[in-house]
């Protein structure tokens, strides 16, 4: 009787530790895949204002002083870098 206990505790187990790596990996990559839409989102609404910002300097409404500020303070606000490529 103490061996069917033994086995029947070791199959339990097998499948609770299967099943919580399972589920930890699942809650994983959807809230991995979340952040990284969040991310994006956040970028491409940073990437608007940088193309609204360039647009308006070569409309003259900005120096290339004042852009080259307005640009370092999204760079700081987003932490990352802007480089403007082209003339489109």
């Amino acid at each position: 009787m103490n061996t069917v206990f033994r086995k029947w505790l070791t199959v339990y187990l097998a499948l609770l530790i299967v099943t919580v790596a399972s589920v930890s990996l699942l809650i994983g990559y959807f809230l991995e895949r979340d952040v990284y839409q969040q991310n994006r989102r956040i970028l491409e609404n940073y990437a608007a204002h940088v193309d609204e910002t360039f647009r308006l300097y070569r409309q003259g409404a900005y120096s290339s002083q004042e852009l080259t500020k307005e640009l370092k303070g999204l760079e700081n606000a987003a932490d990352v870098r802007v480089s403007i490529i082209g003339k489109k």
